[in-house]
């Protein structure tokens, strides 16, 4: 094989591509991605007046950007900004190095919030600050997130809020969930209105007017803030203090949390063993839970091994806040699974048929705890002639 002409024929491939992507680029069929600073919280009127401030760090190239505010509910808002006529978006130029500072208000004797959104063609950095009479908050921007988790202080005079916007291009579902300070779930909820919560909308409330009725009072603890639907948000903490408000830190996360409403910490498919405790064998298991939240419907699967060969137990039915509550009849006698909200699991068959060489078993109940990453239970099986085996399931969540 000649090496060189080989090398020759893959650059030229290389220089293929190149000029086929610059020319795709040019066309406007394929666009380069946007730098995008997010606001997650403005105020105007009512005494409020918002400052956007904006920077080039860059020192070599200008940056060219448009400046959008949008109302809570995601449509524009027409705001008065100092040395602009009025309206929602705003074209900014920032020189080499140099910082703008844009001051929005509103003759509104009425404060609305909203965010704002900076879209450029180069990279800026910028912070978004709101004055009002006696104080005034500093906003950094938010990158776009899945999961996140605040800090929760709603004692000693202290109180803890969120601003949640969308500045994605889809409409996002958000789950709010309070965990105590040891990290164990005690309330989930899906605030109404951000579910879902449309594009450029933007919701500001105190933990406790989501719906966090359980976070009152509390000294510590934290709150999750889950996209259930793989959209993005973009979040602020607050922090009020004996009239007095601040922010807090947001911290990004990359993974889920337990929840104590619909179960999606049991979504998936979980593989181990049974274990005889009596002969000492093990037969392979596998449990699926599979939930259509747009149903609030619960599909369970266990596949086992069995002196008989493999079998399959499948149920369904709805699930709620307080877990859920499977009972089915198979055609041999009733079977029921429940789940609390905490994880308590019980699994329990009956076989009503009479005595066979294919069905002489009559009952086996389990009891044990289903999390987010194992599934673990006792279980114990009554013969028909009231003999009786114990055994225990253990099996792990299959992507953790």
């Amino acid at each position: 094989m000649n090496l060189r002409r080989s090398h020759r024929s893959r650059t030229s491939v290389r220089l293929s591509l190149l000029v086929g992507l610059v020319a795709l680029i040019a066309s406007g069929t394929v666009s380069l991605a946007s730098n995008i600073l997010v606001f997650p919280q403005l105020a105007a009127g009512g005494g409020y007046t918002s400052f956007v401030t904006l920077m080039n760090t860059n020192f070599n190239t200008p940056v060219n950007g448009t400046l959008t505010i949008y109302n809570s509910d995601g449509t524009l808002r027409s705001v008065d900004i100092v040395g602009q006529p009025s309206g929602s978006q705003f074209q900014v130029t920032i020189q080499p190095g140099s910082t703008v500072v844009l001051t929005a208000s509103s003759s509104s004797g009425i404060v609305s919030g909203g965010m704002a959104k900076f879209v450029s063609d180069f990279p800026a950095s910028g912070v978004l600050r709101f004055q009002f009479t006696g104080g005034q908050v500093g906003v950094p921007d938010s990158a776009a997130q899945t999961f996140a988790t605040l800090p929760l202080t709603t004692s000693g005079g202290n109180d803890t809020g969120l601003a949640i916007s969308n500045a994605g291009s889809t409409p996002v579902n958000i789950r709010l969930v309070f965990a105590d300070a040891n990290g164990t779930p005690v309330q989930t909820v899906d605030p109404p209105d951000l579910n879902p919560l449309p594009v450029n909308a933007q919701v500001a409330k105190f933990a406790t007017q989501f719906g966090l009725t359980q976070a009152a009072n509390q000294s510590t603890g934290s709150i999750q803030i889950q996209s259930t639907n793989g959209g993005t948000f973009n979040a602020l903490a607050l922090l009020l203090k004996d009239g007095l408000l601040s922010t807090t830190a947001v911290v990004p996360g990359v993974g889920g949390v337990s929840t104590v409403q619909d179960l999606p910490q049991f979504e998936g498919s979980y593989t181990g063993t049974i274990h005889d405790t009596s002969s000492g064998m093990d037969s392979a298991a596998r449990i699926i839970f599979a939930p259509v939240q747009s149903i609030k419907t619960m599909v369970f699967i266990l596949t086992f091994d069995s002196n008989n060969g493999p079998s399959e137990i499948p149920l369904f039915g709805p699930y709620d806040t307080n877990g859920l509550n499977l009972q089915q009849d198979l055609g041999f006698g009733p079977i029921a699974l429940t789940v609390s909200s905490s994880g308590t699991m019980t699994f329990t068959v009956m076989d009503t048929r009479p005595p066979g060489p294919n069905h002489n078993i009559s009952t086996i109940n389990c009891t044990g705890q289903a999390h987010s990453d194992r599934i673990t239970a006792n279980c114990t099986t009554v013969f028909k002639d009231m003999t009786t085996a114990n055994s225990t399931m253990s099996l792990s969540h299959t992507n953790q």
